[in-house]
């Protein structure tokens, strides 16, 4: 069972243990114990942001982790997602643009308005697939462009497939036509 303790204070640490579900953004999420801390204020704003442009209510609650990733779960019948704030860093320095880190959350979302965050998954790839596309259609949306919309997974995506996730080149794809099928729509 998975258990939480949420910190109240930027000086706090929380900790999630036995992370039982989860998607994520390059790997798998499973951990026993993970730090957690309060979002900081960028992060909340690319969120609403992000919430904002696809319609939707801002109802996850949104954390810091010590994950290497970024995961989009449900802990107590709350949504939930989790990101480390060196992977956004990473993203957006090696591609010269906060568009990645954006693109990161983007994808988050998307698992959660799929519905992939409710039930085990029967097929990653697809949910993975699922939530590209979701990223690219906000993306668009928002603004950035279809390098912008495709670079963080350029650069953080494998090139081979592994058993939770696509290879890069069919992410790549799916972002393409998320944003492409925006673009028709807003034209």
């Amino acid at each position: 069972i998975t258990n939480i303790k949420l910190p109240s204070t930027d000086s706090e640490k929380g900790i999630i243990k036995n992370l039982e579900n989860g998607c994520s953004y390059n790997s798998d999420s499973k951990d026993e114990e993970i730090e957690i801390y309060l979002a900081d204020k960028k992060e909340m704003d690319v969120i609403e942001n992000i919430t904002s442009f696809s319609g939707i209510p801002l109802n996850f609650k949104i954390y810091q982790a010590d994950i290497e990733n970024a995961v989009a779960t449900i802990i107590n019948n709350e949504r939930y997602i989790l990101y480390d704030q060196r992977l956004l860093d990473f993203a957006d320095s090696e591609t010269n643009s906060y568009w990645s880190s954006i693109s990161i959350l983007a994808h988050e979302i998307g698992h959660h308005l799929s519905g992939h965050t409710l039930n085990e998954l029967k097929d990653s790839h697809k949910a993975e697939l699922e939530a590209d596309n979701f990223s690219g259609f906000v993306l668009y949306n928002m603004g950035a462009s279809i390098d912008q919309a495709t670079a963080a997974i350029k650069k953080l995506g494998s090139t081979l497939e592994s058993e939770s996730h696509p290879k890069k080149e069919d992410r790549i794809r799916e972002i393409k036509k998320g944003w492409e099928k925006a673009y028709k729509l807003d034209y």
